[in-house]
Order: C-alpha cells, then sequence, then structure tokens
C-alpha cells in the first residue's frame, strides 16, 4: 500500500511543484502578433545539436510513463536556449487517470511555455480518450481539447485537437473577438511497421485564425503547417540507423485599424530539413554517432510602417549543410566523457533594404565547434555539462547542460 501510495503521490506532487515553480504568465504561444525574441544567425543549428536529446532519449521518451528530458545553453551570444520537457500520468480510479506535462521549448516565432492537463479513460488495454486543457493558457492559446492516445508493443499514439477559443472572451485582456475560430492539431506517433523498424511522425497543426483586438485596436491572422516524419531502423540491440524530414509553411500578419501603426508586420516563412543518423553504443563501451543534416529556411518579414528599421530582420535566407561526429567513452561505472566535431557550410545572408547601414549581411561559408562534456548516467538517468569551442575562430563556443529522467 505504501508502494502504491508512493507511485501516485509522488508524480503528482513532481507536477504541482514544478507549475507553481514557473509563473503563470510565461511563455506560451498565442503571443505570435509580436515580433519573436531570439535570433536565427550563422551558427544557430551548430549551437543546437549539443543539447537536442539524443535518440535513445527520444525512444526512452515515447515509451515511458513518466519521464523528464531537458537542456539548456548559451547557443548565440545573447540568447539561452532552453528545452524542459516533463510528463507525469497518475492512476487515479481504473480506467480513469490523471496526466501533466510542462513542455518549454521555442520555434521559429519565440519562446514559449505550457502546461497540459488531461483527463484520461482508458477504452481498452491499449487505446484511451482524453480531455485535456490548459487552465493557465492567455489569450488565444488552446485552454480545453480532446485526446486519442494508443500504447501497444513499441507503438505509441497521440492525437489531439485544442479550441483556443473555448473560453477566449472571458480571459484575454485585449479586447479581442475571434473572427476565424484558432484550432491546433497534433500529432505525435511512433508505429512499429516491422520487427526492426519504426516510422515516427510529429504534426503540429494551427489551421487559419483571425482575431480582432479591439483595445489595441488591430487584426491578426495566423496560419501555420508543421508536418515532420522519419524512421528508425534497430540494426541490433545497439545500433541504430535514423532519419527525419520536416517542413514548415507559416503566414502571420498584424494589422492595425488605421493601417499606420509602425507595429504592424507580415510574416511569410519556409522551412525544409532533413536528418540522418547512424548511432552504435553498446553496453559499458564508447558511444559513437555520425550524421549529416540539412536546413534551408526563407523568411520575408516587412513593417510597412516603421520608418526606423535598425536591428529588425526584414529577410532571411539560411542554408545548413552539416556534417558531424561524436564520442562518449566511459569513465569508471557511472561517468563518462563526451566529445565531438561539427562542420557546417553554412549560406547565412540578411537584408534590411529600408537600413543604408545595414543593409545587408552575409555570413556564409564554414562554422564549426568542438564540443565536449563530462556526464552521469544510470539505467534511468543522464546527465551531462560541457562547453564547446569554435573551429573557424580561436574563441569560447559556449556552455551547455542536458538530462534526462525515467521514473
Amino acid at each position: 500500500m505504501t508502494v502504491r501510495v508512493c507511485r501516485v503521490f509522488f508524480p503528482l506532487a513532481m507536477g504541482v511543484l514544478i507549475a507553481a515553480a514557473q509563473p503563470a504568465v510565461g511563455w506560451f504561444r498565442g503571443d505570435e502578433y509580436e515580433q519573436r525574441d531570439f535570433e536565427v544567425d550563422a551558427e544557430y543549428f551548430v549551437d543546437l545539436l549539443p543539447i537536442l536529446p539524443r535518440i535513445e532519449e527520444r525512444l526512452a521518451w515515447w515509451n515511458a510513463t513518466n519521464a523528464y528530458v531537458g537542456g539548456a545553453g548559451s547557443y548565440t551570444r545573447r540568447d539561452l536556449f532552453n528545452l524542459q520537457n516533463l510528463k507525469l500520468e497518475v492512476p487515479l480510479a481504473p480506467p480513469v487517470g490523471f496526466q501533466f506535462e510542462f513542455m518549454a521549448n521555442q520555434d521559429y516565432d519565440g519562446i514559449y511555455q505550457h502546461y497540459l492537463l488531461g483527463l484520461d479513460c482508458a477504452v481498452n488495454e491499449a487505446w484511451t480518450v482524453a480531455l485535456v486543457g490548459e487552465p493557465l493558457a492567455r489569450k488565444e492559446y488552446a485552454d480545453v481539447g480532446a485526446a486519442v492516445r494508443r500504447k501497444a508493443g513499441r507503438s505509441r499514439l497521440n492525437i489531439m485537437a485544442l479550441l483556443p477559443d473555448f473560453s477566449f472572451n472571458r480571459k484575454n485582456d485585449m479586447g479581442g473577438t475571434i473572427e476565424t475560430k484558432p484550432v491546433n492539431f497534433q500529432l505525435d506517433m511512433l508505429q512499429e511497421v516491422s520487427e526492426n523498424v519504426d516510422l515516427f511522425v510529429r504534426t503540429d497543426m494551427d489551421f487559419p485564425s483571425k482575431i480582432r483586438f479591439m483595445n489595441e485596436e488591430f487584426v491578426f491572422e495566423y496560419e501555420s503547417w508543421k508536418p515532420g516524419a522519419g524512421l528508425i531502423w534497430h540494426k541490433g540491440t545497439d545500433e541504430i540507423l535514423w532519419g527525419e524530414i520536416a517542413t514548415e509553411d507559416t503566414e502571420k500578419e498584424r494589422a492595425s485599424f488605421s493601417g499606420t501603426a509602425p507595429e504592424d508586420f507580415r510574416t511569410a516563412r519556409r522551412v525544409r530539413q532533413g536528418r540522418v543518423e547512424y548511432v552504435r553504443y553498446p553496453a559499458g563501451r564508447n558511444r559513437c554517432s555520425v550524421g549529416a543534416q540539412y536546413v534551408h529556411i526563407s523568411e520575408n518579414n516587412s513593417y510597412p510602417n516603421k520608418l526606423d528599421t535598425t536591428g529588425l530582420l526584414h529577410e532571411l535566407a539560411h542554408t545548413t549543410r552539416m556534417i558531424y561526429g561524436t564520442m562518449r567513452r566511459p569513465v569508471g561505472n557511472s561517468f563518462y566523457a563526451e566529445t565531438g566535431l561539427i562542420l557546417d557550410y553554412v549560406f547565412h545572408t540578411e537584408t534590411q533594404p529600408l537600413d543604408a547601414e545595414r543593409k545587408k549581411s552575409d555570413s556564409s561559408g564554414l562554422e564549426g565547434k568542438v564540443p565536449f562534456s563530462i556526464g552521469w548516467q544510470g539505467r534511468h538517468y543522464r546527465f551531462d555539462a560541457g562547453i564547446s569551442v569554435q573551429v573557424d575562430d580561436v574563441a569560447f563556443g559556449g556552455g551547455y547542460a542536458t538530462g534526462m529522467i525515467l521514473f
């Protein structure tokens, strides 16, 4: 009885503590009508690679009932990347259970965080239906929706449809009224295709929406499609070959009633990316990986009423052609040291036609870093901290820390 109470109470307490530690009005999607608060620079993907979860951690996240995966790092001179994912499942009165998820992350629109609560009802051993919501959400991000989930063997499925306008007129503080209802659709799937091959899909779609803000006197329109998919080939008990492709098409516009507000803008963004990686991780021996990544970003931001555009991006064209390799060596029973080499031939141009002093900046050429980290790991956890050194320049390349807990 004591064990069961601890297994129920501990995850629930963790969720409450983490929610309480975060500001209720924090980074949340729904601020798309404001400019993003970080830049995509020439070294963006080189700096990001050591912070992102490894493929083994992504698989462990899918399979775990309760898990935490996180990472943070100074991936540019001005910005700190912050990825924090926590999920908890607590049985209440079978077949009913409670689910909590906290996410802090960023996309190309900005930094965000949100809390997702779910009341699950198991239909059978594999399928579950759920009522989900975000009680701390404000403005136009979702506060209620429905989900369908499935767990069977290696396969995992989570489909969610979120309705941001369920209580929109009561919670927004800008006199907003909805003209075209926003609906967010998310699909997260890991499907066993054969004995050794898995298919995974991650899709985030914001259907066209239009909201009129009376207090601030502007109309905001938003639409974003972010599908992605990949394959994982388990070559053996300690080898994985995997790859993924993803795309994004986003349109957003802020238009003032008068048509003269300096905050007005329009953004059109296209992203195409692909990645392939081979990983070998025999127990108690060296873990090694080699991979390649391609990313192309084309973005146009226009500010029709802003006379001084100094420091504001007008057009961005970025192409990453990256190759990398890493090696992790055990040091004792629980510790390890990891290093690697990341090389990226980058084409990066930022154009600001209305600013004579910053009309065009070109950062094309070779970018590269050598990361080095020390880590501590066990069967259900891993933590590390590291620094990187630039290859193309004799300079410090930033620091980072990552971790994972399964419980």
